[in-house]
């Protein structure tokens, strides 16, 4: 099988608790729903990936579980291949909760992890890599993702880094990286903290054929071919920003591609992302191509470069 896009990372369940605003300290509130997703950076964005019409597939770790079979069932009604995923005996998937504030669109994520639902010294096949054009991965299965990345890059392919969260990346990973997009978050804590732009300017001095900062509703800002962009993020009403940053690298991948100009694809994933934002959830919201381009239209953006 020639995959587009192959992932590696956590794959987690989301257990979404739906509130009208976060309760008080020793208080008791009433939940408007509690909605059961899958969620983890690397598989939304595969997700997205698949619902735009790429060829993908997933490698992570999770357990014998009821969990770990919704978590694969969901991927597959999305198109994503999960031929590829171990799954552990004795160890419990990884469950996160997720309280949405459903007043300002935000949220808090809760994460369990067992230390044992892990793929390091489990995953050993380069089945899944030896004809694949993008490895997306999320550093946090490191000594799995430097062999996989390793493999990828000896048969051509390129490899995309999402960081979304203040942890170590190993410079082993690091030096294998194409595509490297982080959250404003590990920007400011992490890497070169201060002015976006500034940042991406440091950056760009290394080996970076893509390299990409999301700052949620202040939008995001992209470094390709020698070029600097800013793109606005979409004014939107915010049900829940759960997922945002996972499906614009998803369409990200999929403007880098089909071989978007910079400001195409940034505007192609910022589109893509302001419409998950209408619905609860990183899963529930991903939209196709269509639905892309039609919200678009609806906001007064030329989509000559989708025909």
């Amino acid at each position: 099988m020639i995959y587009d896009c192959v992932g590696m990372g956590i794959t987690v369940l989301d257990e979404l608790v739906v509130l009208d605003a976060y309760p008080q300290p020793n208080s008791k509130s009433r939940a408007k729903a509690i909605i059961r997703q899958g969620g983890g950076p690397v598989p939304t964005a595969l997700a997205t990936l698949a619902r735009l019409g790429k060829r993908c597939a997933l490698v992570t770790a999770l357990g014998m579980d009821s969990h770990g079979r919704f978590l694969c069932q969901e991927l597959e009604h999305f198109g994503v291949d999960t031929r590829y995923v171990t799954y552990l005996p004795s160890v419990v998937s990884p469950r996160a909760i997720i309280l949405v504030d459903q007043s300002k669109g935000e949220r808090t994520v809760l994460l369990a992890q067992d230390p044992a639902c892990t793929l390091e010294h489990h995953f050993q096949s380069d089945q899944p890599f030896n004809q694949c054009r993008i490895l997306h991965v999320d550093g946090h299965y490191p000594e799995s993702e430097i062999q996989a990345a390793e493999r990828v890059r000896s048969q051509g392919g390129l490899i995309s880094l999402d960081i979304g969260s203040n942890r170590p990346v190993p410079d082993a990973l690091l030096q294998n990286v194409d595509i490297l997009v982080v959250s404003e978050s590990y920007q400011q804590n992490g890497i070169i903290p201060g002015d976006p732009i500034k940042s991406l300017e440091q950056l760009a001095k290394f080996h970076f054929k893509l390299i990409g900062i999301t700052c949620g509703v202040k939008g995001s800002y992209l470094y390709f071919n020698n070029k600097m962009h800013y793109e606005p993020a979409f004014k939107v009403t915010t049900i829940d920003s759960t997922g945002a940053g996972d499906v614009y690298h998803g369409a990200l991948l999929f403007g880098f591609m089909q071989g978007f100009a910079i400001d195409h694809m940034a505007r192609f994933a910022a589109a893509a992302a302001a419409r998950k934002c209408g619905q609860v959830g990183g899963k529930a919201g991903i939209p196709d191509l269509q639905q892309v381009k039609q919200f678009l239209l609806d906001h007064n953006s030329n989509i000559d470069f989708l025909s």
